[in-house]
């Protein structure tokens, strides 16, 4: 029975982070064939999130959920290679903690596992801005020439699923879990696409700016020349 990981790091969610606990427990505990487990990473968070966590899991011993909490804050990228170096699992599925993704669409993921691929990306069939589309376009634009990537609706998942295998010896440099599915679609893996729903947040701040939109043109320069120099992962 193949293992999956539901990795989760979060920052200053205390109106979202349980809410999603609770509808992710009650969606894994209806799915037959795959041994799932739940891993959290609070990166320092100066709320309640982490603590309403950790009472969740103290009531609820017999679901497999586990946290654990950075020393300091270290960001997104580096709490999810620190969640890659401490677990041992056959797949990895990510999600954010701010309740944005829909624990339901799961089924959809594991569902292609058990027909054989080893990267399932979520992608979301929303009405973007016309700034992000035209990000998007030249995104995939230059995806496609230098990596030959090509036809995929969303290259850099935050809702996918992935083999542990293929992620283990990254390299990680900051915001580089965007990049994630990317060198693995580079390393040809069987790779697909499913259709995935969107909820507006509820509680809290948005991460997201425009100015992360400009800086990952700059980081996606430096993404290519690693992987065509082949320094991407550890050797």
């Amino acid at each position: 029975m193949k293992k999956i990981t539901v990795v989760i790091p979060f920052f200053n969610e205390e109106g979202n982070i349980l809410r999603l606990l609770k509808d992710l427990v009650n969606e894994l505990s209806q799915i037959n064939g795959f041994n799932c487990e739940v891993f959290l990473i609070d990166d320092c968070s100066t709320d309640n999130g982490k603590n309403l966590v950790k009472s969740f899991i103290e009531k609820n011993k017999k679901n497999k959920i586990q946290i654990i909490e950075n020393e300091h804050n270290i960001g997104k990228t580096f709490s999810i290679a620190k969640a890659i170096n401490q677990i041992d699992s056959d797949f990895l599925l990510f999600m954010d903690g701010d309740y944005q993704d829909d624990p339901k669409d799961i089924k959809k993921f594991l569902d292609k596992v058990s027909a054989g691929y080893d990267l399932v990306i979520g992608y979301q069939d929303k009405d973007y801005s016309f700034f992000i589309k035209f990000c998007g376009t030249i995104y995939k634009a230059i995806l496609n020439v230098f990596l030959g990537i090509k036809n995929v609706k969303n290259p850099s998942p935050q809702f996918m699923l992935i083999k542990h295998d293929n992620i283990k010896n990254i390299i990680f440099k900051e915001n580089y879990h965007r990049y994630i599915a990317i060198s693995a679609m580079h390393k040809k893996i069987k790779f697909c696409e499913v259709k995935v729903n969107f909820f507006k947040r509820e509680h809290g701040v948005s991460k997201f700016s425009r100015f992360k939109v400009f800086g990952a043109f700059f980081e996606v320069i430096g993404l290519i020349y690693r992987l065509k120099k082949d320094i991407f992962f550890l050797k």
